[in-house]
């Protein structure tokens, strides 16, 4: 069974680490914020009882003590969403850690993407799940799928689709992790940019 750390501090993680829990995984580590100026759809993740799950609050994930509370759980992944923050080459080492963006990636990097996808009007965007890098948003794409934006969308309504989305990816990236049969796309060589 896969062991798993989750990384995040906002509302859509909730129905992600739910979902983690449905499937054939062990949450065994989760990394959260008790409070949060920057985040609005902040959400305190140790408010999500998992049995036999160890929590950590953490301003900083690359910190000493952040890093040693992963080492200690021996996870084989990390999933990290919601979380602003760059994750340095010391984790990413030691473990793989799956990203996540609501956008078309390499298309659309950056901070807030749901909102400029609304600005722009743009008629759809993405739900993507990464392999992590230390550059934003970056690293081989391992899930994707469409999300269209309607004219009557709203930043809830969007983040709402992209959640409903998200969950069922997850469930699907486990699948393939538990059996060794991930794909993966590579961003190098494609053009993007960044929002």
């Amino acid at each position: 069974m896969l062991r798993i750390v989750f990384v995040g501090c906002v509302d859509f993680l909730r129905l992600m680490l739910q979902q983690l829990m449905s499937l054939n995984v062990k949450v065994v580590g989760v990394i959260t914020k008790n409070k949060s100026k920057f985040n609005s759809d902040f959400f305190d993740l140790k408010n999500v009882e998992i049995d036999g799950c160890k929590y950590f609050y953490a301003t900083d994930i690359n910190a000493s003590d952040c890093v040693e509370f992963i080492k200690g759980l021996v996870p084989d992944y990390i999933f990290c969403m919601g979380w602003s923050n760059l994750i340095k080459q010391e984790i990413l080492n030691f473990c793989p850690v799956i990203g996540y963006h609501p956008a078309a990636l390499p298309q659309n990097k950056g901070r807030h993407p749901l909102i400029w996808a609304l600005v722009l009007g743009l008629k759809e965007t993405a739900s993507t799940f990464f392999f992590m890098d230390e550059k934003a948003d970056n690293g081989d794409i391992i899930s994707q799928t469409k999300v269209y934006i309607e004219q009557n969308d709203d930043a809830m309504t969007l983040y709402q689709k992209i959640a409903s989305v998200a969950k069922e990816q997850i469930k699907e990236i486990c699948i393939s992790l538990n059996t060794g049969s991930i794909k993966r796309i590579s961003q190098k060589d494609q053009n993007g940019n960044i929002w």
